[in-house]
């Protein structure tokens, strides 16, 4: 059985076992997805820029490893706190 917990006081929140803080944890579970997004897609988007640097042997602007390392951890790393934010409001 699903509580509606949207609405109440604190007490009767208190009273039918809310989840406290439900929906700010919502819009950063969302937050850390897009941002999660937004550095896979800039890790692979600099993949490409080097792809095309080495194809037509040009210098178009390429970021060194350390920072597609860096760019590909933040992801996954965001990535994995969504999954387990939105496992904890499933629970």
């Amino acid at each position: 059985m699903k509580v509606v917990c949207e609405g109440l006081s604190e007490q009767m929140q208190m009273q039918m076992e809310c989840p406290v803080g439900t929906q700010h944890s919502e819009i950063k579970a969302r937050a850390l997805l897009l941002l999660s997004a937004l550095l896979f897609t800039g890790y692979l988007g600099n993949i490409v820029m080097g792809v095309l640097n080495l194809h037509f042997k040009t210098e178009l602007f390429h970021l060194g490893n350390v920072w597609e390392f860096l760019m590909l951890f933040g992801a996954a790393a965001g990535f994995i706190i969504f999954v387990l934010l939105n496992e904890s409001h499933d629970s």
